[in-house]
């Protein structure tokens, strides 16, 4: 019997729900991610986006009466929410970028460093080396080479969402999620965070949530798109923003809502 070689996904989610209390936000999502590819996540608010980055980072137990009610999560084909790996490892490799940036109160360079140092207790001798490397990667390096014991907090808003995302990379995660990394950034900011995971993707899987469809049809290659936390349609993102099928989300691409 010949082999398919078909790739084990990243992430194998069967039947997931999740409740806030009695509400239940998602339900039964069923769909599979693959390494070194970015997968849009679309819908409107409220459709739980946001709740599903949330359990694939183990941080969901962090808001308040949320929980896992049914269904499994792997992740290269372990239970994620019981990994042997444990929940800060876990926090290590899969890293999250939050809408709006949040840099540590300390300086551009120590921003970079935290987790990495915290995680990997960097000697001393390679911050500096290892901050330049992720500055680089983001395209910060020669924007603030010359200021790297200012606070991060002084950058520009779209500065500080490469900073953050240079803080993620230096725990060198094999997933980077990111919820709508780019609504509070200029045009030009914005379009260098995508030139950005354009890049990344060739080291590792990004998940984006993002209500930008065009956004979407730019940086990924595969997209689900919730509404009232089910999946109405997922595949590849060009088939489905151009041929949906689902009436709401014909209606959403096409301008007639959202």
């Amino acid at each position: 019997m010949e082999s398919t070689n078909t790739p084990t996904p990243l992430f194998e989610i069967r039947d997931l729900q999740v409740r806030y209390g009695d509400m239940k936000v998602l339900h039964g999502i069923n769909t599979d991610m693959p390494a070194k590819e970015v997968t849009a996540i679309l819908g409107p608010s409220g459709c739980g986006k946001s709740t599903l980055l949330r359990v694939l980072n183990r941080t969901l137990k962090l808001t308040p009466m949320a929980r896992v009610s049914g269904g499994t999560v792997k992740y290269h084909g372990e239970n994620l929410l019981q990994h042997p790996l444990g929940e800060q490892q876990i926090r290590k490799r899969i890293g999250i970028v939050q809408q709006r940036p949040l840099p540590f109160p300390m300086s551009i360079r120590d921003n970079v460093m935290f987790g990495a140092d915290y995680h990997n207790k960097t000697s001393s001798g390679k911050k500096n080396e290892q901050a330049q490397l992720y500055l680089e990667k983001v395209g910060l390096w020669n924007e603030v080479k010359d200021r790297l014991k200012s606070p991060g907090s002084r950058l520009s808003i779209g500065q500080q969402q490469r900073l953050c995302i240079a803080r993620s990379l230096a725990n060198r995660p094999e997933v980077l999620l990111m919820d709508e990394p780019c609504s509070a950034l200029d045009p030009d900011s914005t379009a260098k965070i995508e030139d950005l995971i354009l890049k990344l993707q060739e080291e590792i899987a990004i998940v984006i949530v993002t209500h930008n469809l065009a956004q979407a049809r730019r940086v990924s290659s595969n997209c689900l798109f919730f509404l009232n936390g089910t999946i109405a349609e997922q595949g590849k993102t060009a088939e489905v923003l151009n041929n949906p099928v689902h009436p709401s989300v014909q209606a959403i691409v096409m301008g007639k809502e959202g």
